[in-house]
């Protein structure tokens, strides 16, 4: 299944090519990093979940596929997140595509990776566990991007979570333009009513 992995890293990119993360004048406006306990963190999903009364769909949480994210920190450089999607659904994203933010200088400098490569071997930060305690696509940008700050803090990256507003903001808009992205494609096929 390595061209739809491909096709993966391929939407990755073009979602932060829309997102205007690569663009040099990208100011980072945008609401402060969620707080902490906005949403489900992944280190709070270990018991059973609630989803506040929502219907899950049990059929389409089975299609949500894991997505992977480490972070990278080399002294004297900003913190990088690599993302990967588990296309094969084998539980290895080793040998996935990934994208790498690294926020700099008010923009997001994307960087598609031809394999995932993580330090540290972190599970799922995203999946059908996840899908099912209620986190949709509509969610899934705060979702992540709460992911990414929690980790930060949690691995002594960031002491505040404005301390995390870059990668916070570079994730959001990610996920934001990936959501968009799959919602036209769905569009498109058909698939939605």
């Amino acid at each position: 299944m390595r061209p739809r992995g491909r096709s993966r890293a391929a939407a990755l990119a073009a979602a932060l090519a829309l997102a205007g993360c690569a663009g040099p004048e990208e100011p980072q406006e945008a609401p402060p990093p969620a707080a902490a306990g906005s949403l489900p963190l992944p280190s709070a999903l270990d018991g059973p979940g609630d989803t506040g009364g929502a219907l899950v769909d049990p059929e389409a949480t089975r299609a949500a596929p894991a997505v992977y994210m480490s972070l990278e920190a080399d002294p004297g450089r900003p913190v990088s997140i690599v993302f990967a999607i588990d296309a094969a659904g084998d539980a290895d994203p080793s040998d996935e595509p990934a994208m790498r933010l690294t926020p700099e200088g008010g923009r997001c400098n994307p960087q598609e990776l031809s394999r995932y490569g993580a330090r540290g071997g972190d599970g799922p930060v995203f999946g059908p566990e996840v899908a099912r305690r209620g986190v949709d696509p509509r969610q899934l940008p705060e979702f992540m991007a709460v992911a990414v700050s929690r980790r930060m803090i949690d691995r002594g990256l960031a002491a505040t979570p404005e301390d995390t507003r870059p990668q916070n903001v570079c994730t959001r808009k990610l996920w934001e333009r990936l959501a968009v992205a799959q919602t036209q494609a769905a569009a498109s096929a058909g698939q939605l009513e």
